[in-house]
């Protein structure tokens, strides 16, 4: 079993989605955490995967290692084109499914960043 964190770019995307699309788009993030690769899934690189549901593409990473999928991008097919390292170079700020900024408090200490330099390290 996967644990499942929200980038809040990602929380921001689906947040404006019509209900129907948000409740489809939510169960399928649930399901990646029994299966981080199911079929369908696309590896974009390295770590980074593309999930199409409905009309909309979830864009993850994957670690094996820290069992963990982190939700990077959710988005229509027309606003998913673009270069994959503008999701890679910056960490983003992430929560776990079902928190909000304001209630979440990182775990251990370790900031953001340093939690997703481990997810691309071991990807790789």
């Amino acid at each position: 079993m996967y644990r499942i964190e929200v980038a809040a770019r990602a929380r921001r995307e689906l947040s404006r989605l019509p209900d129907h699309e948000h409740s489809g788009i939510t169960a399928a993030i649930r399901r990646l955490a029994d299966d981080p690769r199911p079929r369908g899934s696309f590896n974009l690189k390295g770590p980074v995967y593309r999930l199409r549901v409905g009309a909309c593409r979830i864009t993850y990473a994957v670690s094996d290692a820290q069992s963990v999928v982190v939700v990077l991008k959710i988005a229509k097919p027309e606003a998913t084109s673009g270069p994959l390292e503008e999701l890679l170079w910056r960490p983003p700020a992430i929560l776990p499914l079902g928190e909000s900024a304001a209630t979440h408090q990182p775990s251990h200490g370790r900031t953001n960043a340093h939690n997703y330099r481990e997810i691309q390290d071991s990807g790789r």
